[in-house]
């Protein structure tokens, strides 16, 4: 906060005299404020929300097995797996003690997901400039396919809940207790298509439809903006090619 005194100070001796200047001075103090000061408090909410995600907690404890990129990949790897067969596995149309905790553990995952992916998209560089180092990627290809690979495990996690949450629709000629059912409700949810034959019915129902729309549009904006950084600029042709092109 001592940027923030030494602004004040200032701010008390311009103030004795209103001119336009001063004017500006106190308008880009405000500014320059609420910049850093939102900055700083996402910053330490997003820390604190990655530090207690179970992919953290492992890698505290864990610090030797977990090192590198690849436990990052093979953990996001793993969980998609995980929830394709949890999907296939919960056939149940009554929630029983074991899909309890599916269903629990794919809200932790769908939640740390969304962190995982902001932090990095936000502030990580943020935190490691603050710190006096420099920030490196490990590559667009593989944040790029860990991107699409998160969607996918989303996509199937919320397949789950529609499966065991399906007396909470209206659906139309199509079973929504089922494997291919429940999936194709999460796709045309999550890509926002909405075609209209199945629609909630209860505030569970309608929770679960908006927070995969949120999560969906979020992750579709977060893949194509990176895709495209992969993509190799046009170079545009010289004066001297198109003579020799003539």
């Amino acid at each position: 906060m001592t940027w923030f005194l030494s602004y004040l100070k200032q701010l008390l001796i311009k103030c004795r005299t209103h001119t336009v200047e001063n004017r500006r001075f106190l308008k880009t103090l405000v500014i320059c404020f609420r910049r850093r000061f939102l900055v700083k408090i996402f910053d330490k909410i997003f820390y604190g929300l990655r530090e207690v995600s179970i992919f953290q907690i492992i890698r505290r404890y864990f610090p030797k097995i977990t090192k590198g990129y690849g436990f990052v990949e093979r953990w996001v790897l793993g969980n998609l797996i995980f929830s394709i067969v949890f999907v296939m596995l919960s056939s149940s149309t009554e929630i029983e003690w074991w899909e309890v905790f599916l269903l629990s553990y794919a809200g932790i995952r769908v939640f740390e997901v969304v962190v995982y992916q902001l932090n990095v998209l936000l502030f990580d560089k943020y935190r490691k400039e603050k710190s006096g180092g420099k920030y490196f990627l490990g590559g667009y290809e593989r944040l790029v396919i860990c991107a699409m690979l998160n969607y996918a495990e989303i996509l199937f996690w919320f397949a789950l809940y529609y499966r065991n949450f399906s007396c909470s629709f209206n659906a139309k000629n199509i079973g929504l207790n089922t494997f291919s059912g429940s999936l194709y409700f999460s796709l045309v949810t999550m890509s926002t298509l909405g075609y209209g034959d199945i629609s909630p019915k209860d505030d569970i129902a309608m929770f679960l439809c908006f927070a995969q729309t949120l999560i969906g549009i979020f992750l579709a904006l977060l893949i194509l903006g990176r895709f495209i950084s992969l993509l190799p600029r046009p170079k545009a042709i010289g004066k001297k090619d198109e003579e020799s092109n003539a």
